[in-house]
């Protein structure tokens, strides 16, 4: 009886932190994905307001080498909008 009951401790014990290690982890790795789903949105986001401002500056008549300059948007881009 006292075998059983220190293997039972022991088999506990090790599922206790094998679930305590997969939840940090999986903290983990939703903190990680929520900081680089900021990243990749935020890149996004200057990425379109990049591509708005060449909007304005082609409508304007600017010429596009210096949209290009302006913006760091290339030639191809620019045409397309």
């Amino acid at each position: 009886r006292v075998a059983y009951d220190y293997a039972l401790k022991r088999y506990r014990d090790y599922y206790s932190g094998i679930k305590t290690a997969e939840e940090k982890g999986r903290e983990e790795g939703l903190a990680e994905g929520r900081k680089e789903g900021r990243e990749e949105g935020r890149i996004e986001g200057e990425d379109r307001k990049m591509r708005e401002i060449a909007k304005t500056m082609k409508e304007k008549g600017l010429e596009v080498q210096l949209i290009i300059d302006c913006t760091g948007l290339s030639a191809e881009e620019i045409a397309a909008l």
